[in-house]
């Protein structure tokens, strides 16, 4: 039986995950926002968001509301941290292999209606 003592555990190979607690402390400094203030909004404790950001993970749910009231998305902080191989990638990314994907698939509607009117003369010539 493998002894998986510590809660999260990482490969070899991997490196250490990015802290959101250290990630949401940056941006509540940067943006002078008051922890008691922000703890009444969430309808928590002040010392359970104080250790939001003393901790190295947290919910995404929580994190997920605390994006929707500070209007930050701190799950784009932590996808940049990410390397750039990996799949996915920032809304306009997205949207502009859609829009190639699109022009590309236009093209292709394109040539095959006009194989499909040469095919329609041929056939009406015999």
């Amino acid at each position: 039986m493998v002894n998986r003592s510590p809660k999260y555990v990482m490969n070899q190979v991997e490196k250490q995950f990015p802290s959101t607690g250290h990630i949401l402390s940056e941006v509540i400094k940067k943006r002078k926002i008051n922890i008691a203030a922000l703890a009444r909004i969430l309808q928590r404790r002040y010392s359970t968001v104080r250790f939001y950001f003393k901790n190295d993970s947290i919910q995404t749910a929580i994190l997920w509301e605390i994006s929707l009231i500070l209007k930050h998305n701190f799950f784009a902080d932590i996808a940049a941290q990410l390397p750039p191989d990996f799949a996915g990638g920032t809304k306009s990314e997205v949207l502009a292999a859609r829009d190639a994907e699109i022009a590309e698939l236009k093209q292709t509607v394109a040539r095959l209606q006009g194989e499909k009117d040469l095919l329609m003369q041929v056939m009406k010539n015999k």
